[in-house]
């Protein structure tokens, strides 16, 4: 959807992989990040459902939606350290551009149907925004 490309860097947990290593590993997969210490997470996973969609056949036609548990961590390194053509799993990249964003805006810049996540990301997160 033109306008709403932005996501935050998210991923799926691999079989007896802990959460948080999971979370870890997705942002190195996505961006180069290795630099980041954990702040806190969600205490309880939330849930979104895929639009629907009559187009050609799509990776993720088969999902019915997402469940997810976020973690909120907090950037360490140097801007140099993004590098977003690592793609963990000799995978291609996920993402073609980055850019530092407020927490605030988050749920107005990504795609209609993952806002209500964003925004409830927003809401409990701000507590390390800032910091």
């Amino acid at each position: 959807m033109s306008g709403y490309e932005w996501q935050m860097p998210q991923g799926g947990v691999d079989p007896n992989e802990d959460m948080e290593a999971a979370a870890r590993r997705e942002l190195w997969e996505e961006t180069g990040v290795v630099s980041a210490a954990v702040l806190g997470s969600l205490s309880e996973p939330v849930r979104y459902d895929f639009p629907p969609y009559s187009g050609p056949p799509h990776k993720l036609a088969a999902f019915r939606g997402q469940e997810q548990r976020w973690y909120a961590m907090r950037f360490t390194g140097d801007d140099s350290e993004i590098d977003l053509a690592i793609a963990g799993n000799d995978a291609e990249p996920e993402f073609d551009a980055w850019r530092w964003e407020r927490l605030d805006r988050a749920a107005e810049i990504v795609v209609p149907y993952k806002r209500h996540i964003y925004a409830h990301v927003a809401r409990e997160f701000t507590l390390w925004a800032g910091r």
